[in-house]
């Protein structure tokens, strides 16, 4: 059986494990940008992820835990601060990982062509879905080079993400329903030294730090194994900062 996975993040690359394990499939794979192994991303556009014990759970059953561990940072609790230097301290039951969203794809992506020693699994990068044929089981992709190819399958997953091509011709058959909210809130990414000698800072290296301010803006840092802190600045994007820092 031919199985299509539309998307290469980590929903998709995960997914590809779990069917490759049943060693039944021929899987195919197909993303709308470069292979990410292969390409210098500036890590301003990567974003960091918390995998609770749900997502270490899905690394576990297929072998991968250890493996997407040693590209994190467990953490035992998170600090909440706040004015007049005081703050909060929650401790977690069970440790969450902190990850950069392109490194656990790019580890998920080499142990995959690391298990395939039947070559049941091909990927097919800088490959845009441009049409879904549910009737006939057909797919359309747009190369990088602008070709446009046609390609069959026997079973079809969409994991493209929140503009979903996939999703998006579903919409037009009959029996499907779909319901989509937006947050009224955007984030940026920053990235900070979790350790500064003249400040006398130096935050603790397995808690998430959060801070919040009268405005509403939120601050989330995480820290990461180079010592750094990969921050989540969260606010409302139709209002502005009355100290203009944003």
């Amino acid at each position: 059986m031919k199985v299509t996975i539309v998307g290469a993040g980590p929903a998709g690359s995960l997914l590809a494990h779990y069917l490759l394990r049943r060693g039944q499939y021929q899987i195919d794979i197909y993303d709308s940008r470069p292979d990410p192994r292969k390409i210098s991303f500036s890590k301003y556009r990567t974003f960091p992820l918390l995998l609770s014990e749900r997502g270490l759970n899905a690394l576990r059953n297929i072998g991968l835990e250890e493996a997407v561990k040693s590209h994190g940072i467990e953490n035992t609790g998170m600090i909440n601060y706040s004015k007049n230097s005081k703050f909060q301290e929650l401790h977690r039951r069970k440790p969450i990982l902190t990850i950069e969203r392109n490194t656990l794809v790019n580890t998920l992506l080499e142990k995959l062509e690391e298990k395939d020693k039947n070559r049941q699994v091909n990927i097919y990068f800088n490959s845009r879905c441009i049409g879904v044929y549910f009737r006939h089981k057909r797919l359309k992709f747009k190369k990088e080079t602008e070709e446009e190819i046609t390609v069959g399958y026997d079973l079809l997953f969409g994991a493209d993400g929140v503009r979903s091509v996939v999703r998006t011709h579903f919409l037009n058959t009959e029996r499907f329903e779909f319901e989509q909210t937006y947050l009224h809130e955007v984030y940026k990414t920053v990235y900070l030294s979790r350790v500064n000698d003249k400040l006398v800072i130096n935050l603790e290296p397995n808690k998430l730090h959060s801070w919040k301010l009268d405005d509403g803006t939120r601050l989330l840092a995480m820290p990461q194994p180079d010592n750094t802190l990969s921050c989540g600045l969260v606010f409302n994007h139709k209002k502005k900062s009355s100290n203009g820092y944003l």
